[in-house]
């Protein structure tokens, strides 16, 4: 029996029977439908949504973006297409001559020259930052999480008298621009030399703030080593010797500038006299203004302390005195005299007082019928 010759199978052409996912319409040709070399649609050869309902989706974010490259960007990101800075571009020249639409444009863009321009084929293959014009929100926290946290260290209460003091005395603040982490350090050094030598002196004035500016790195580099550990880590050992050795040249130069403007104690050529004494603290709280400083004499001509005092004085005067009966007459006389004189005094205070405190009553209560 002769053999007949069969002829080759026929290729199985694909063709798109299911509908559109999002509109649901049947008979859709596959001409309605882009092409996507995606392997989620490999069976198909193209997108699962027609060109149609993408577009409606590429409105819808022009509309609420207002850009058309970031409504394409999230068109692209919403159904798995490659986005391109370069394809949006040459998309966009193309739209202009042709007529076509951008979205069009831009598939044609990706699909015609995937190969030649290095185009990827699914979202994730743009995921170079420099490429895209956009972070979503959940990269964005990544991001932030990745980079290190400063914590941005607050002011004691002590330390803010000291910084409001310094700004008071000199009219600026001189370590706005330091660090945070050393402010504190800083303005707790300075509020030490700001004397009234110190403040009187306009070429001291900034040698001073210079010096205290040393001692704050001579604090930082001690901090940074005081966490390197060179017994269980020899990697830190060349660290910890450029540290030190910078430290030493900055107290060198703290030490220099000290002596040649007589600084430091021990080369001061202008010491202030009096200055550790009770009058002396005294007066320079006067001048500072602190209201609290200021001698109450009411107070000290009041105390149990001085009373006692006052009449273990006076019983010593009498006792040595031997007063007789004129001089008696005498002080009686001269006390009586005293006692008028005082309880008139006494009376007209009472008075101007009384009307001060009337006049203080009417100012209250015009202001509170003010507001």
């Amino acid at each position: 029996m002769p053999r007949t010759k069969q002829s080759p199978p026929k290729a199985t052409v694909i063709k798109v029977v299911n509908p559109c996912t999002c509109c649901g319409e049947k008979e859709k040709k596959p001409k309605n439908f882009y092409t996507s070399y995606n392997p989620i649609h490999k069976q198909t050869k193209r997108l699962h949504i027609c060109k149609n309902c993408i577009e409606i989706e590429f409105q819808k974010y022009l509309t609420k973006y207002g850009d058309a490259k970031l409504a394409t960007y999230y068109v692209c990101k919403k159904f798995d297409i490659f986005f391109s800075s370069k394809a949006y571009e040459g998309a966009y020249n193309h739209s202009k001559s042709s007529g076509w639409s951008l979205l069009a444009s831009y598939m044609k863009q990706i699909n015609s020259f995937r190969n030649a321009n290095s185009y990827g084929i699914c979202f994730d293959d743009s995921i170079d930052f420099l490429d895209r014009i956009i972070i979503s929100e959940d990269e964005k926290q990544l991001e932030n999480e990745k980079k290190p946290k400063k914590t941005k260290l607050s002011l004691s209460d002590e330390d803010k008298i000291n910084k409001a003091d310094i700004i008071r005395l000199l009219k600026y603040d001189p370590f706005i621009e330091e660090p945070d982490d050393i402010k504190a350090f800083l303005y707790n050094k300075l509020i030490d030399f700001l004397d009234e030598d110190t403040l009187n002196d306009s070429f001291k004035l900034p040698i001073v703030i210079e010096i205290v500016k040393g001692f704050g790195q001579a604090e930082r580099i001690n901090r940074a080593l005081s966490v390197m550990d060179i017994v269980n880590d020899a990697s830190c050992v060349d660290d910890v010797k450029k540290l030190s050795s910078t430290k030493t040249d900055l107290l060198k130069s703290i030490l220099s500038m000290a002596k040649d403007n007589g600084i430091s104690e021990n080369y001061s050529n202008n010491k202030s006299k009096g200055a550790g004494t009770l009058s002396g603290m005294i007066k320079e709280l006067q001048e500072k203004g602190i209201r609290s400083a200021e001698v109450n004499l009411y107070d000290i001509e009041t105390c149990e302390g001085m009373k006692q005092v006052a009449d273990i004085s006076n019983r010593s005067i009498l006792e040595q005195l031997m007063l007789n009966e004129n001089d008696y007459v005498d002080m009686i006389k001269e006390q009586r005299v005293l006692i008028q004189e005082y309880r008139e005094k006494a009376e007209k205070y009472e008075e101007e007082s009384r009307i001060l405190k009337v006049k203080l009553k009417d100012l209250e209560d015009y202001y509170k019928n003010k507001k």
